[in-house]
């Protein structure tokens, strides 16, 4: 059995604390900051899974959901529901991450524990629930 040094020790969490998480902050951003292109990216398959939901006319003829949803055509109907998707894609599925990466570091911060678990599991559901509300 070897004994290694403690400077050893010292070293890599001095390299690790300095210069190595220097250049993982400069490619991929600090851990509360996600970049606006990564959170769409992120969301990618929700926002196609959502467009099939959007031209796909509510599972049933166009016509009976534009006129159920009291629009007089279904151009009309599908303009509507293309630009409801494209607030969703743009505005609303980015905001996810960056709620949700601030509440756990605000949980963190301020609790600990068992207590700081729970919370931290919490803003998941917090978050998704922020979004779907916007």
């Amino acid at each position: 059995m070897s004994i290694i040094c403690p400077k050893a020790f010292d070293r890599f969490n001095d390299y690790v604390r300095g210069p190595l998480q220097t250049v993982f902050v400069e490619s991929i951003g600090h851990e509360a900051h996600v970049p606006y292109h990564l959170c769409v990216v992120a969301f990618l398959p929700m926002n196609f899974y959502s467009l099939v939901n959007t031209l796909g006319c509510d599972s049933g003829p166009c016509e009976t959901s534009a006129r159920s949803e009291g629009f007089a055509s279904v151009e009309w109907y599908l303009g509507a529901q293309a630009f409801a998707w494209l607030l969703c894609l743009l505005l609303t599925f980015p905001l996810t991450h960056p709620v949700l990466l601030r509440c756990i570091r605000l949980v963190m911060s301020y609790s600990d524990g068992y207590l700081q678990t729970v919370l931290a599991v919490l803003c998941c559901p917090i978050a998704y629930a922020y979004s779907y509300i916007c």
